[in-house]
């Protein structure tokens, strides 16, 4: 399980609940206890000075936090904010960029590296995707109360935008009714047609054509190097956030460069993109894409993948 500590600040995050207590300023605070792995939430200040970032998307972690965090557009700087640090092996290379108005510098090999996100949306029973701002693709972290009163669904594993969220969640088995929790949110396409079925005590409803949808996923999937995007249940658009063990065997096969056959092995292909290694496996975000025309291969970071000539249904890319 993901753990977050607790940075001057009172809080608690499982699958179940976030809660806050308190603020911290923008000085930088001391992750030093922070794992690989491992999460924290902390808050800046509002105006807190700009200092020095490496990096884009993945930062070196001598970064400053707070400019770090608003590069990365989790906050703004002038604004301060509450955000999740995701604490990540380092890399062999940092990208410079110019970001949300910041400009951020190159750098070589760092031993750690984080990265950030927004601190979970609260819901409750009754929210529906439709209160959920954004296009397909958009992929956000959400946290269900225990207890709640189950609302109307329409779907299985794709819902109906109109579908109560944490209600969903409880029909998919991510949380438990008396525990709540936390899920990931992907908005998806609408479909021409969503099937219901009975599942964990809730009965989905049976519809036909809509317009928009959205599907959910766990907050820390855990997968094999075996395992290949195949097996994702979702959509195009889709997102989960999982987890690759560290490995002796990368043999598992792989199609693309940056963009892979969802018949490849997940943690090859983040080994590939150069997203983890090998050894010490890692925490980040597949997306599920539309198929290709064509597939190129190439070897990269000591992982060499196949070209396919061909048309494939769908794809994956991965990232933070």
């Amino acid at each position: 399980m993901k753990t977050v500590f607790f940075i001057l600040l009172v809080f608690s995050l499982t699958t179940t609940a976030l809660t806050q207590d308190g603020a911290v300023s923008c000085e930088q605070p001391n992750l030093e206890d922070l794992q690989v792995g491992e999460s924290a939430i902390v808050s800046c200040d509002i105006a807190c000075t700009a200092g020095n970032v490496w990096g884009t998307d993945v930062y070196t972690t001598d970064s400053d936090l707070c400019t770090a965090a608003a590069h990365a557009g989790v906050i703004e700087l002038e604004e301060g904010g509450i955000f999740v640090v995701n604490m990540l092996q380092g890399r062999e290379a940092y990208i410079a960029s110019e970001q949300n108005g910041i400009v951020s510098s190159e750098w070589g090999n760092w031993d750690l590296s984080y990265t950030f996100e927004p601190v979970p949306l609260e819901l409750e029973w009754n929210t529906t995707a439709q209160e959920i701002e954004g296009d397909t693709g958009t992929f956000i972290s959400v946290n269900c109360p225990e207890n709640g009163t189950l609302g109307t669904v329409w779907g299985t594993n794709i819902y109906t935008d109109d579908s109560s969220i944490c209600t969903a969640a409880l029909h998919s088995g991510l949380i438990a009714f008396d525990e709540g929790g936390q899920v990931y949110l992907s908005i998806v396409d609408g479909q021409e047609s969503y099937t219901g079925s009975s599942d964990n005590d809730v009965d989905s409803l049976d519809y036909g054509s809509w317009s928009r949808s959205f599907t959910l996923s766990s907050p820390n999937l855990e997968v094999e190097w075996s395992t290949r995007a195949t097996e994702l249940v979702g959509t195009i658009g889709s997102s989960y956030k999982v987890t690759c063990p560290s490995a002796d065997d990368t043999s598992s096969s792989l199609w693309g460069t940056d963009i892979y056959t969802d018949d490849s092995s997940i943690c090859v292909a983040a080994v590939h993109a150069g997203v983890i290694d090998v050894d010490n496996g890692g925490q980040f975000i597949v997306s599920l894409v539309d198929g290709q025309d064509g597939y190129e291969g190439s070897e990269q970071n000591g992982i060499e993948s196949s070209d396919w000539t061909d048309s494939w249904e769908r794809s994956f890319v991965v990232g933070y």
